[in-house]
């Protein structure tokens, strides 16, 4: 996922239309690196990422 701005404030957005409204998801969460957001319960789960940069 990518963590430019526009990028993270879309998500944030999104996910707010699906109820995820309490505090959880904010912008500052998604830009961090290998961070991983897990939502749901197999087969119903949404994974949301991002790789640590390589040193």
């Amino acid at each position: 996922m990518a963590s430019d701005p526009d990028n993270t404030r879309h998500v944030v957005q999104a996910l707010a239309l699906f109820g995820f409204t309490h505090g959880e998801a904010t912008e500052s969460l998604f830009t961090k690196p290998g961070f991983v957001v897990r939502m749901g319960l197999p087969p119903m789960r949404i994974l949301f990422g991002r790789k640590t940069p390589a040193s």
